[in-house]
């Protein structure tokens, strides 16, 4: 009974970490030039990236706050809730066919 704990203790062990061969993964552009957030420095190439992204993600939320207002017959409050829950469903969708374009 020790023996198979003491060896079910020394096989877990061993398989946490890093296999020997893996080789680290070099960065890729989309982690090269991330879309939001800070930069310190940046190329003509990840600015251009960053304005397209902002501009489609304005876009987005501008067309999902009128069909909200179309639907309401009204114009509709713009509460932090209702940005918060436009700007997560337009930061997918930008980001999947700024993908599908850069890739």
């Amino acid at each position: 009974m020790k023996t198979l704990t003491v060896l079910s203790l020394f096989l877990l062990a061993t398989f946490p970490g890093a296999a020997l061969s893996e080789t680290p993964v070099k960065a890729t552009p989309a982690d090269a030039c991330p879309l939001i957030g800070p930069l310190d420095t940046t190329t003509k190439d990840c600015a251009a990236l960053r304005r397209a992204y902002r501009a489609g993600v304005k876009d987005c939320m501008d067309k999902l706050h009128a069909e909200a207002d179309i639907k309401a017959g009204r114009r509709t409050d713009a509460t932090s809730h209702s940005s918060r829950s436009r700007y997560l469903i337009c930061d997918k969708s930008v980001q999947q066919a700024m993908a599908l374009r850069v890739n």
